[in-house]
């Protein structure tokens, strides 16, 4: 997993597919923290880049506190791959991009993206890692009014 690119085009320009995991919540020492993942796939040949938001909730924690994230994709061959970076808690909520490249030759697709998260070695921990995760659905477009 890599930072995800500055021009953020993809290869594609439009997302193929899109998803977002729901809020979950994990304990650091005694402080709460929430995290979500948004994602988008773009085509490119004969693979799909995958985009990923992390969004980390770390406001009722010290500032710089880090959380071990792990972010992967599964394909419709039900092979997960994915990578393990840190995020580092601050007054607000903080994002962070990552792009992933999978290939999906002989009809393969990228189906479903995972959000793991944990505390770091060493930290207090009351609770085990949690994990969320979300299937990509096909991108609605730009105009595409949200559901009421």
């Amino acid at each position: 997993m890599s930072p995800a690119s500055a021009s953020g085009d993809g290869c594609g320009g439009t997302p193929i597919a899109v998803a977002e995991t729901e809020r979950d919540a994990n304990i650091v020492g005694k402080y709460s923290y929430y995290m979500h993942v948004k994602s988008e796939l773009y085509r490119c040949g004969g693979y799909v880049h995958a985009h990923h938001y992390v969004y980390l909730d770390g406001s009722r924690m010290p500032l710089g506190t880090t959380v071990r994230v792990f972010v992967s994709t599964r394909r419709s061959d039900g092979k997960w791959h994915g990578g393990t970076t840190t995020m580092a808690s601050s007054q607000n909520v903080s994002a962070q991009g990552f792009e992933q490249v999978r290939g999906v030759g002989g009809g393969l697709s990228v189906t479903h993206v995972r959000l793991g998260h944990f505390a770091e070695p060493g930290q207090t921990v009351i609770t085990p890692s949690s994990t969320r995760t979300a299937r990509y659905v096909p991108w609605p477009g730009q105009e595409a009014s949200p559901r009421r």
